[in-house]
């Protein structure tokens, strides 16, 4: 696969940048004197953070867990450059659209306010795809460094403290390709009589899954 984030039966992440600005003309739209985005959207219930979601399919940009697996809850908006960086003269800047991309829970306590430099801040965005190219699976679908990064201190750092190398990670990934293969395939599935023990996969895996 191009996209460490994803398998082939999911839908790839696209216009991302494109599509965030077309979401924050209708946020505008709505509430014309809005100064912060994040506020408004980080709030599980209401529909601005699921419209928000919906922008990078309902996956984390870091990892590509998804809401397949996951309630809305385990997914927060994260500052790609966190928010008390010197950076940023105060929260409404810190807040702007921008600087926010969807994480699972995990990521974004793991990230926390991992200093991101700025000679590697195209390379990890989230937005402009750049990070699918440092990361990649291997046979056994865990997430590693390709090898031209493989040196780069900030991008093992990053690594590390996602712990992007974890066992969590490979079930999702796994978790999330047998899912989407039965929806996709499920008519065929039921006629060669293997849906039930597809599901039993399944289900056996979500249990392994909650228990690491």
């Amino acid at each position: 696969m191009d996209d460490y984030r994803r398998s082939k039966y999911c839908v790839p992440f696209k216009n991302i940048t494109f599509n965030k600005n077309e979401f924050l003309k209708k946020l505008k739209l709505k509430f014309p004197r809005l100064k912060n985005v994040y506020l408004k959207i980080r709030e599980n219930d209401n529909n601005y953070k699921i419209e928000f979601m919906k922008v990078y399919n309902c996956r984390c940009s870091y990892c590509g867990v998804s809401l397949d697996i996951l309630n809305i809850r385990m997914f927060e908006i994260d500052h790609y450059i966190y928010r008390k960086s010197p950076k940023f003269k105060d929260n409404n800047e810190a807040d702007k659209i921008e600087n926010l991309v969807l994480a699972c829970q995990f990521c974004n306590r793991k990230k926390s306010d991992f200093l991101i430099s700025d000679s590697e801040y195209s390379l990890l965005y989230p937005d402009n795809e750049e990070i699918k190219k440092i990361f990649y699976r291997d046979e056994k679908y865990y997430i590693k460094i390709e090898n031209e990064y493989s040196q780069n201190e900030t991008i093992k750092k990053f690594y590390e403290q996602l712990e992007m190398v974890g066992e969590v990670r490979r079930l999702d990934f796994l978790l999330i390709s047998l899912l989407n293969f039965k929806k996709k395939y499920r008519n065929k599935l039921e006629n060669l009589h293997i849906l039930n023990e597809l599901s039993d996969i399944i289900e056996k895996l979500k249990k392994k899954r909650n228990i690491i």
